[in-house]
């Protein structure tokens, strides 16, 4: 299945910006420590579950019905900006 959402969804919601942090900041964080880690982000959109609210704002109109999305899909201008917040927390 495969949605366009260049009329419908890009322009309905607010624009949610969040601002990534710098590499400076980050290596002042972490001090004289250390970390390492591996994540793995493939279809990291999708793994961000979708409250009732944007839900209903997501929906995709289909022959068969409404299909609500539980799950952040690609393409929405909002997306990168919750998903840094998500990732910062």
């Amino acid at each position: 299945m495969w949605g366009l959402f260049r009329h419908s969804q890009s322009t309905v919601g607010e624009t949610h910006q969040h601002l990534i942090p710098l590499p400076e900041d980050l290596m002042h964080k972490l001090g004289d420590g250390y970390f390492f880690s591996k994540i793995d982000l493939v279809d990291a959109y999708n793994q961000v579950q979708l409250g009732p609210e944007s839900q209903c704002r997501l929906a995709l109109s289909a022959h068969r019905g409404v299909l609500l999305q539980t799950h952040l899909p690609f393409g929405i201008s909002s997306a990168p900006g919750y998903y840094q917040e998500i990732m910062e927390k």
